[in-house]
């Protein structure tokens, strides 16, 4: 495994770490608990010592799982978010990033995940003008400053929040999507500004949802509880990812391809690619061990025109 700095933080974090969204259970389809702490084991075999989370992933439940398997591994760093108000109503989370909230929430993710302080907090999915507004970091500088926090900092939904985040100057890390389908010559300038301010990059969804796997052909209909099932344009990813067929080796899978792609970046410390299974865990963790991607192959790729 490969091990970078995070950013301005003193956190070293495995460059491949386990994207926890799947084994919430509601998330992509049903799950089984056992099997997920078999998955996030697998991940530590594989020389991970990152998992990213949220309080909003099964309402809890990703964290419960997570904090049932890392309580005894002082190693392992882990990245939650706050932000979604699920519990005055858990069919319907809304938005909340008042002080008191973000206070409440945090404690809650500490008692769920077993920890006295939580690694890297992250603003769920803020709006820029939140950001902007500022109000948000004086909440996560006194959860600092109170010992229930290390380092904060923003899971961005759009590349203006993203922005956003990096110009108050105010934040250690930044959750952003980068894959080999949302690579825009945008996305690339923000990961740049990133890089320049000194933020530690996670990245999510570098299979873009499983449509990098090679697993999907763009005709699939998922189940009920499979977030997929709701986006409209999971189609034409998966037809598109077909163009990155010429990565596919002997040795090095769609998945694995994508997930290097990710990685390539230097501002990026960490790819958090999401595991519901031991297997996937297994082939995700193994990237490391797959032959690099060539100059040649970063020029192809960068021919194909983005989404």
């Amino acid at each position: 495994m490969e091990y970078r700095q995070l950013g301005k933080t003193n956190l070293t974090v495995s460059a491949i770490g386990f994207g926890s969204r799947p084994i919430d259970g509601t998330s992509y389809g049903e799950t089984n608990d056992r099997w997920s702490k078999v998955a996030i084991s697998r991940a530590f075999g594989g020389g991970g010592t990152f998992i990213d989370t949220a309080d909003r992933f099964g309402n809890g439940l990703s964290e419960t799982l997570v904090g049932a398997i890392t309580n005894c591994r002082a190693d392992i760093i882990i990245a939650t978010k706050g932000g979604y108000n699920f519990y005055d109503d858990p069919a319907a989370p809304r938005h909340d990033f008042s002080a008191a909230y973000l206070r409440h929430a945090a404690n809650e993710s500490r008692r769920r995940l077993k920890e006295d302080i939580l690694d890297i907090y992250l603003l769920d999915e803020p709006p820029a003008d939140v950001l902007r507004d500022g109000a948000v970091f004086d909440a996560l500088d006194a959860l600092q400053a109170d010992g229930i926090i290390r380092f904060g900092g923003v899971a961005a939904a759009s590349l203006e929040a993203a922005q956003a985040a990096i110009d108050s100057g105010r934040i250690a890390v930044l959750e952003i999507t980068f894959n080999l389908l949302a690579r825009e010559a945008a996305r690339l300038r923000l990961l740049d500004a990133a890089q320049r301010a000194n933020v530690g990059v996670i990245v999510k969804e570098p299979l873009s949802n499983g449509a990098l796997t090679g697993k999907y052909h763009g005709d699939e209909t998922f189940s009920p509880g499979d977030i997929r099932r709701e986006m409209a344009d999971f189609s034409v990813r998966a037809a598109a990812a077909r163009q990155f067929a010429f990565l596919v080796q002997p040795n090095r899978t769609p998945a694995q391809a994508a997930i290097q792609f990710a990685m390539s970046h230097p501002a990026v410390s960490v790819v958090v690619p999401g595991c519901k299974t031991h297997q996937q865990a297994t082939e995700n963790f193994a990237t490391v061990a797959c032959p690099p991607l060539s100059a040649a192959e970063m020029a192809r790729i960068r021919q194909i025109p983005t989404e």
